[in-house]
């Protein structure tokens, strides 16, 4: 390797801080002139450290007449991304440029126009990205994300188009685009890509039914549940919970006893989404869902999901604060004066239920008084004392360990 020289080093060190200068200046247009031929020999230093210096110092500036030269080194690989990263800074007179970046013969080139085009989220590179998504087999995956990114609907063909893509990037990528343009058009579509054979794919396409949230795809999102790859049945989950269709209930339920803790949470996350956030009108209706929030109640205490009890609880507690607005709802409804006088009728009735078979039970004992004397005196002779004593003992183990058992089956 080649010594350098002690003029040769300082120039290049001159270069490198007459860059940073540059992009750390605000002295206007004048200093930037001034700066413009330390610059351009920069770009063209041996260093990618000088380069990038004098790229990054032409994306602060924000003047149109970097772009040529910032177009130029996209062609280096060293400081490629710092150069697209600048003409996204200057933006809008860049995009031209960009546009024609597209049609370069290096491959590296053309991804990174597509990219920054993206970035900038200008609408005139629909169309060019719209044929590069056609066309351009090596950056399809690129122009699908850049066109979601830009979010304009005249895109909207070309990526439903690109769902049929041979290669599953760019399926995935197309239906995260179709979801942030949030358009139904694409639904039908979308309802097929979920059924493909890259999870990926249906990760994407569930992900993006649940952005654009037309119920539907309801049926097709609930059939996903039963997904065999979870972060399928995640997606389809928190796509369910934001559409919030009242119909998904039973399957988020069901999905509260998934396998897998990242799909239950999700589950929980969907139905905390699908509960009504004031009691509904309709009496039938409320009695309904008082239901379903029992039941949603049960299956959270059962896998134990604390933050969607915590959720049904303020749901029931709102409720009732708004159906009765004069009563606490931290605090148990007062019982009507009817249930209290059939709740003492009842327990005098009981209290003579137990009478009369106390007295029964005694009418039955004094008839086979003499017959359970014998019995009694018969198994005393049979059996010794401790041998009584012992079968007592054990009787009452077994049913102390029959307790603990139904205690434990009862809690988890």
């Amino acid at each position: 390797m080649r010594a350098r020289s002690p003029e040769e080093r300082f120039l290049r060190r001159d270069l490198f801080l007459t860059a940073e200068l540059a992009a750390e200046s605000d002295h206007g247009q004048a200093m930037w002139e001034n700066l413009w031929p330390g610059l351009r020999r920069a770009l063209k230093d041996k260093d990618w450290w000088v380069r990038r210096a004098a790229v990054e110092a032409l994306g602060k500036t924000g003047d149109p007449q970097a772009v040529p030269a910032l177009i130029q080194a996209l062609r280096d690989e060293e400081v490629r991304q710092a150069a697209a990263g600048a003409l996204v800074k200057i933006g809008s007179p860049a995009v031209p440029a960009l546009i024609e970046a597209l049609k370069d013969k290096d491959r590296k080139v053309r991804d990174a126009a597509a990219e920054a085009l993206g970035e900038t989220g200008d609408s005139r590179a629909v169309p060019a990205l719209s044929e590069a998504l056609k066309e351009d087999e090596d950056v399809r995956w690129t122009a699908a994300q850049a066109l979601g990114k830009i979010g304009e609907p005249q895109a909207l063909l070309a990526l439903i188009q690109a769902l049929r893509d041979k290669d599953e990037d760019v399926r995935q990528a197309a239906a995260w685009a179709l979801g942030k343009l949030g358009d139904r058009q694409a639904v039908p579509a979308l309802l097929e890509v979920l059924k493909n054979w890259d999870w990926q794919v249906r990760r994407a396409a569930a992900w993006a039914l649940g952005e654009i949230g037309d119920p539907q795809a309801v049926p097709a999102l609930i059939e996903a549940l039963r997904d065999k790859d979870w972060l399928v049945r995640e997606a389809a989950e928190e796509a369910l919970g934001k559409i919030g269709e009242p119909q998904a209930l039973l399957a988020l339920l069901e999905a509260l006893k998934d396998e897998d803790w990242r799909v239950r949470q999700a589950a929980a996350w969907a139905l905390s989404k699908l509960l009504p956030a004031s009691p509904l009108q309709n009496k039938k209706e409320r009695r309904v869902w008082q239901k379903v929030l029992a039941s949603i109640r049960r299956a959270a205490r059962w896998k134990k999901e604390r933050e969607l009890l915590t959720t049904v609880l303020e749901r029931q507690a709102a409720w009732q604060a708004a159906l009765s607005p004069w009563q606490d709802p931290l605090q148990p409804p007062p019982v009507p004066a009817w249930r209290v006088w059939a709740k003492r009728a009842g327990g005098g009735a009981l209290a003579l239920l137990l009478a009369g078979l106390a007295a029964l039970a005694m009418a039955l004992l004094a008839g086979l008084r003499k017959p359970l004397e014998e019995a009694t005196r018969a198994f005393g002779q049979a059996w010794p004392l401790w041998a009584v004593a012992l079968l007592v003992v054990a009787l009452g183990a077994a049913g102390a360990l029959l307790g603990w058992l139904v205690d434990a089956l009862r809690k988890r």
